[in-house]
């Protein structure tokens, strides 16, 4: 992924929803917690996993998509992002890596417009 950024000049960049979670979880194997990351699947971008999890240590449990102010106050727009929520679960004790591209998966080379990675600890 370096490789990339520094062929792009930097173009990859971070965006997590602005509610992010820290970039490093502490939980308890059986304990859950949610990644909401910023997208807009009109654009036809969506976050997929850079690489496979270590299910040794946490598993992905699901993964749904909310539109920005549901329930909110504000009327919704044509073309309105959202984020997707990422919701994963400790395994066993251990440490390990999440790491997300935000991609166009119809696209063969799949350079990625954002990136996530977050650290888990499961003790």
């Amino acid at each position: 992924l370096l490789a990339v950024v520094a062929a792009l000049g930097g173009c990859v960049t971070e965006t997590v929803h602005p509610d992010s979670p820290p970039a490093a979880f502490v939980v308890a194997p059986g304990q859950r917690f949610d990644v909401p990351l910023d997208a807009n699947p009109t654009t036809g971008y969506r976050w997929q996993l850079a690489k496979p999890l270590d299910e040794r240590v946490v598993k992905l449990v699901g993964q749904t998509y909310q539109r920005a102010n549901a329930g909110g106050g504000s009327p919704q727009r044509v073309g309105q992002g959202g984020f997707e929520v990422w919701t994963f679960e400790g395994v066993a004790a251990g440490r390990t890596a999440i790491e997300l591209n935000y991609v166009r998966p119809t696209e063969k080379v799949q350079v990625p417009a954002s990136f996530a990675i977050y650290t888990v600890e499961v003790r």
